[in-house]
């Protein structure tokens, strides 16, 4: 008797899920493999990978290729005790070949895990030092990376030619990109000294930190086109700045950002963000981040944002970002094609002129940015100047009081919604916030 036709493609079914479940396999570092480089060599598509703590270092353990197979490749016990170290000290820029930490470029999709390691010292002559992507689009996930270095773009991650990464719970400190190549300001323009992303690779970046990175053009990102930057913290990145580049945190293509913090960072160009293209910045802390006066003729715009191109800026808090420069050299905290709507703009340095702002239902309280839209014909320029009532400032709180204006009108102004009782508020002068970040 012919068994039902359900039933056989059932069975078929069955047995096509039992083989590839017999086929996956998880490969130990260095309990069955004497090391990353091996087990990977070893393994098929859909193999877990699990390496054990320690520092992994030397051939076999550097510059892992994975070739076209899509691995989860994860630490047993966190980045915390597990370290891929490049051991590069040193004049990076020589170094060949290139001591990176992993290499796809085989077309790996999000099946392709990269999960909890340490990967610092390493180091690139061209792009990324530490993971390299090309057509290849993997998740990298709860990962350290320190001290990398790449002599073009992406000190730490370089993703090209239709990578689609996702990038989320890293952090990433004293990664660097570019070299000089002689003479004051004569840089060969590269970007990126955390994370690159090319105009051609929309990536994600969420929950991640980004601190002390540098690069000429976006000191911790060069975010290309379509790139999302979503609850990330940047704190005290820089850029060269090339002409009118920068972007001391991020520099942008066309790109979106929701949700960071963006605080002591510094570029001739936008302080935290330079941004070309259309792009979005939403619900952000603009704090601390200053301009930076550049010693050959080029001039200086945005302490903390600059569009080259446009940028819209929503529900945004600016603090305390300053302009220390020559008058007639800078302008504004955010300077060029910008339109602010709900955002408070308070005790930043305001020295030029910039008419291309435009403000919708902003606070511009204790700022010349006040003074020079009051004189603007533009229905576009709607605010209010009057003090934000934000919770703790000083002690980086800029959630609102329950009897903020800024509650009341648009149903929000800024970064926070309500987050304190009322408060006992103190006047303050532009002189003493200044000296806190001196």
């Amino acid at each position: 008797m012919r068994a039902p036709l359900a039933t056989v493609a059932f069975c078929t079914l069955l047995s096509l899920a039992s083989g590839i479940a017999a086929r996956a396999a998880t490969r130990y570092v260095p309990g069955d493999y004497p090391t990353i480089q091996a087990a990977v060599t070893a393994a098929v598509s859909g193999d877990v990978v699990r390496v054990a703590p320690g520092v992994y270092t030397g051939p076999g353990n550097v510059s892992v290729n994975l070739g076209t197979k899509n691995l989860e490749i994860r630490s047993e016990a966190g980045a915390a005790v597990t370290t891929i170290d490049g051991a590069i000290t040193g004049g990076p820029c020589s170094v060949a070949p290139a001591v990176i930490g992993f290499i796809m470029t085989g077309g790996q999709t999000r099946d392709c895990i990269i999960d909890g390691f340490t990967i610092k010292r390493c180091a690139s002559w061209a792009d990324a030092g530490a993971i390299q992507l090309v057509g290849s689009s993997p998740i990298i996930r709860n990962c350290v990376f320190t001290g990398d270095h790449a002599c073009a773009n992406g000190g730490a991650i370089s993703a090209a030619s239709g990578s689609s990464p996702l990038i989320e719970l890293c952090d990433f400190s004293a990664n660097s990109a570019g070299s000089p190549s002689g003479g004051d300001g004569d840089f060969t323009i590269y970007g990126g000294g955390a994370i690159y992303t090319a105009d051609d690779c929309p990536s994600e970046i969420l929950a991640c930190t980004f601190e002390n990175n540098y690069a000429p053009q976006g000191g911790a990102v060069r975010a290309g086109a379509g790139t999302t930057v979503v609850n990330c913290v940047f704190t005290g990145n820089s850029a060269a700045g090339i002409g009118d580049a920068g972007g001391g945190a991020v520099v942008t293509s066309t790109a979106d950002i929701e949700g960071c913090t963006f605080k002591d960072n510094a570029a001739p160009g936008g302080g935290a963000v330079c941004c070309y293209g259309d792009n979005t910045i939403t619900a952000s802390l603009f704090v601390g981040n200053t301009l930076q006066e550049l010693s050959y003729p080029y001039s200086t715009h945005g302490a903390a944002v600059q569009a080259v191109g446009t940028a819209v800026l929503t529900h945004c808090t600016f603090w305390g970002n300053r302009y220390p420069g020559q008058a007639g050299r800078g302008d504004d905290v955010v300077a060029g094609g910008v339109d602010l709507d709900r955002c408070i703009v308070c005790y930043n340095d305001e020295t030029g002129q910039s008419p291309r702002h435009s403000y919708t239902c902003c606070d511009l309280f204790d700022t010349d940015a006040a003074a020079r839209a009051s004189t603007s014909a533009s229905p576009d320029f709607t605010f209010i100047a009057e003090d934000p009532l934000l919770c703790d400032p000083e002690d980086g709180d800029f959630r609102l009081q329950p009897d903020s204006p800024c509650l009341a009108r648009c149903g929000r102004m800024g970064a926070f919604d309500q987050g304190c009782g009322v408060t006992a508020t103190e006047s303050h002068t532009w002189s003493a916030v200044k000296a806190r970040f001196r």
